[in-house]
């Protein structure tokens, strides 16, 4: 008998929408949507769905495409991870499973969104070809924060008080429309 071993790639790439709001964040690779490696120490981890071990791991390049090649016919799914998998071993636990300011916006075969969770974890079903059409779409999010503080630690009758608000994001990605809003109660 001749082993035949299949080649598993595709593209981790920027959910961003490519300056369209409208595909922002989709889960499918639009026009001039880039590859990326979520600023690095990214894995694209092939785990045998049969077994639960991994048996294939590599580190996403910045340019988003991965290569899991010399695979068994058999059933798979692919596992993005900030861990290195072990070949032999149960998948590395890394909750997130992206670097900080990163969330998972979808995960495809052959430009089809696939039915499940959104978690960067695909399954690919029974192996039996080649398949280069695989996607993982991730996107920067903005870490926002808001202080609010107060001239005077005590109000007094008749004196005035003044508020400061403080919005900051900590990034990566830029915040729009944001929007802040405080009610004070009602005086006397």
């Amino acid at each position: 008998t001749i082993a035949v071993a299949y080649t598993l790639s595709g593209t981790v790439f920027s959910d961003d929408g490519a300056g369209t709001q409208a595909n922002a964040g989709n889960g499918l690779k639009n026009a001039g949507e880039n590859g990326t490696d979520a600023d690095g120490g990214l894995y694209a981890l092939l785990i045998s769905t049969t077994t639960g071990k991994v048996v294939n791991s590599v580190l996403v390049p910045g340019s988003g495409i991965f290569s899991l090649t010399g695979v068994a016919g058999g059933n798979y799914s692919i596992r993005l991870s900030t861990a290195q998998g072990t070949v032999g071993n149960t998948p590395p636990v890394t909750s997130p499973n992206l670097p900080l300011g990163w969330v998972n916006t979808g995960e495809s075969i052959n430009g089809a969104n696939t039915v499940g969770s959104i978690d960067g974890d695909l399954d690919l079903g029974a192996v039996s070809a080649n398949n280069s059409s695989i996607t993982f779409g991730i996107r920067q999010v903005a870490d926002l924060s808001l202080t609010k503080t107060v001239s005077q630690a005590t109000a007094i009758d008749g004196n005035r008080l003044t508020y400061t608000l403080t919005v900051a994001n900590a990034g990566p990605a830029t915040a729009t429309g944001v929007q802040v809003e405080d009610i004070l109660p009602s005086g006397k």
